[in-house]
């Protein structure tokens, strides 16, 4: 059986730099291209995937281990 990834994002570490940026959640939904509503989800529970970390460091312009930490399970 496959190992499966879990993505926990650092919300605040993620506030911090939007806060840094003058951002908000719609900014950055504009600029990542990734849906307001995904990025509240994230907000509000703190899970994501690896492809959305990935996206929204670029857009942040940072570490995706910067805002999130990937835990294996097994």
């Amino acid at each position: 059986m496959k190992k499966k990834n879990q993505v926990i994002v650092d919300v605040e570490a993620l506030n911090g730099l939007l806060n840094q940026r003058f951002f908000n959640y719609a900014d950055l939904s504009e600029k990542s291209g990734i849906n307001y509503n995904t990025l509240i989800r994230i907000k509000r529970t703190g899970h994501s995937s690896v492809r959305t970390v990935r996206v929204l460091s670029k857009a942040l312009k940072v570490s995706p281990h910067s805002i999130a930490e990937i835990k294996s399970e097994g």
